[in-house]
């Protein structure tokens, strides 16, 4: 995973970042949602960017691949 650069302003922000995975490990791009968003809509949308090329291990029920949320808890320093 590759976390955009931290903005000053944002120092110490906690960001939960929802990503839905679909059956094969990938992210659904439009599914992403940041918990709660910074102010700076900029660093938003780049995150969202970002997230939406994260690739994941799928979960799985009974052995078979399954769709599923995924939080991913970012501070920044």
């Amino acid at each position: 995973m590759i976390i955009p650069t931290t903005k000053r302003g944002l120092r110490g922000t906690e960001i939960q970042v929802w990503v839905f995975i679909d059956e094969a490990g990938r992210v659904i791009a439009d599914s992403t949602r940041l918990d709660p968003p910074t102010e700076d809509h900029d660093f938003n949308q780049s995150l969202i960017q970002q997230a939406a090329g994260w690739s994941f291990r799928p979960a799985t029920r009974e052995g078979k691949p399954v769709a599923s949320w995924f939080p991913y808890r970012i501070t920044m320093e």
